[in-house]
């Protein structure tokens, strides 16, 4: 009887890992697009200070 339990809550969990595992992995790519287009506006900034 456990053992069944415990094959319907993983049969329902595996799902949800998925789904959370691609939207940490839609996230970080968020965070490096957003991160690389901040460094490029700062590098911008700092160019422009020198002259």
């Amino acid at each position: 009887m456990q053992r069944k339990l415990f094959c319907s809550i993983h049969m329902w969990f595996k799902p949800f890992m998925l789904i959370s595992a691609l939207l940490q992995s839609c996230i970080h790519l968020l965070f490096c697009i957003v991160g690389s287009s901040s460094i490029r506006d700062r590098a911008e900034e700092t160019s422009m200070v020198r002259i």
